[in-house]
C-alpha cells in the first residue's frame, strides 16, 4: 500500500490559561520521546512568576508584622514581669528589715 506524505504548516498562537499572556517566547514545538509525534512545550509564565513572587512577598511582610507585634507584647510582658519581681523583693527586704529589728 503506498504511503502518502505531506507537510503542513499550522500556524498556532500560546496564552497563559491564568493571565492571558502571550507565551510565543516561552512555547517550543517538539517530538515526544516515545510515540514521535508533536507538541507544544510550554514554559511557566514570567508574569505569573512574578505575580505569585509578589502575593508571597506580601504575606510575608504580614507574618512579619504579625510577628513582631507579638515581639513587642512579649517584651512589654517580660518589662512588667521584671517591675512585679522587683517589688516582690522590695516587699521581701522590708519584710526581712521589720522582723530582724
Amino acid at each position: 500500500m503506498p504511503r502518502i506524505e505531506e507537510t503542513i504548516e499550522i500556524d498556532i498562537e500560546v496564552y497563559c490559561a491564568t493571565c492571558g499572556s502571550g507565551l510565543c517566547g516561552q512555547s517550543t514545538v517538539t517530538k515526544t520521546y516515545n510515540r514521535g509525534v508533536h507538541s507544544v512545550r510550554v514554559e511557566v509564565c514570567d508574569e505569573c512568576i512574578q505575580n505569585a513572587i509578589s502575593d508571597v512577598r506580601h504575606d510575608l511582610e504580614d507574618k512579619i508584622d504579625e510577628l513582631e507585634g507579638i515581639i513587642v507584647g512579649l517584651k512589654e510582658d517580660i518589662c512588667e514581669n521584671e517591675h512585679i519581681i522587683k517589688n516582690q523583693e522590695d516587699t521581701i527586704l522590708d519584710l526581712n528589715n521589720k522582723l530582724n529589728i
